[in-house]
């Protein structure tokens, strides 16, 4: 095991790291890669200290690393490391558990829904026949201990472990950023058990809006936006001429969205037999008014 996996604190790192390297040219990059390991690797694990140890061995020599960490740093016990597994351990538990919700519910005969980005102490749809299973990267206090909380990241390659296992999913308003940019519609459809009846509901305008900027009407003709590409991205791309008002860039704008939003319908097709779009009604669960998406039957 190398130094750095039993380190115990990353703010002692980090110290060191600053103090040895504020003379030197490679201030400024370590300086990169430690902010980046306070916002992103918190938690302390085995994965996130190997990455650490991957991004500052690109400054520090080994043998200049090993000694500053061996006269610095505390070490990690046998029992913190343990402990450190066992944090990784839950994810795979918690997935055990949904597996064993799933049989359940079929002895049941209920249905399984899964609520991405929904945390533990949230309330999910109040439905006799159906059994609901949360998931988001946070752990409140649970609102019903009987529920299945996955704690965990939606681009987690062991999602796939519960593919094929439910009967509804909704993604959460607001929350396109937990399954990212690369096929969405997909990863979201691949939780769905192959029914009819299976049912997928997420907001209608999906990874948001960014502005491209224009200099001209003609630039906007000659290099379009891909509305085929936001659909199957579910993202909102709209043009921008600084020279337009206000009121030109909402209406050029809104027929944007429209259209994009007609591209989305026509590309769930393909993946859905069935596509409803809900227009100005309360999204599930919650008291936003929007435009959102029912999808059901996915096909293979």
């Amino acid at each position: 095991m190398s130094i750095i996996q039993r380190c115990t604190h990353l703010s002692l790192i980090k110290a060191e790291i600053v103090k040895q390297c504020q003379q030197s040219r490679w201030y400024h990059l370590s300086r990169t890669y430690i902010v980046q390991a306070d916002s992103q690797y918190t938690a302390l694990s085995l994965n996130c200290l190997q990455r650490l140890e991957a991004a500052f061995l690109r400054i520090f020599s080994v043998n200049y690393f090993a000694r500053v960490l061996k006269t610095k740093v505390k070490l990690l016990d046998n029992k913190a490391i343990a402990a450190a597994l066992d944090k990784q351990d839950k994810v795979d538990r918690a997935l055990d558990h949904a597996v064993a919700k799933a049989t359940e519910a079929k002895k049941m005969n209920k249905k399984l829904g899964l609520f991405l980005c929904r945390g533990a102490e949230q309330s999910v749809p109040a439905n006799g026949d159906e059994i609901w299973i949360t998931l988001d990267l946070t752990q409140g206090k649970p609102l019903d201990p009987a529920r299945v909380h996955l704690q965990m990241d939606a681009n987690d390659k062991r999602l796939e472990r519960i593919y094929h296992l439910f009967d509804k999913v909704i993604l959460d308003f607001s929350c396109w950023g937990i399954v990212g940019d690369n096929e969405p519609w997909k990863k979201l459809r691949n939780l769905l058990k192959n029914s009819p009846e299976a049912e997928l509901i997420t907001e209608m305008n999906g990874n948001g809006s960014n502005w491209r900027q224009y200099d001209s009407e003609e630039e906007i003709q000659r290099n379009p936006i891909d509305l085929d590409a936001c659909a199957r991205h579910g993202g909102m791309i709209v043009p921008w001429i600084p020279a337009w008002g206000s009121q030109t860039r909402r209406v050029r704008q809104h027929e944007v969205v429209l259209q994009i939003k007609d591209k989305i319908e026509e590309y769930l097709k393909t993946l859905f037999h069935t596509v409803i779009r809900e227009r100005n009604k309360p999204f599930p669960c919650t008291s936003v008014i929007c435009d959102y998406l029912v999808m059901r039957g996915p096909k293979a």
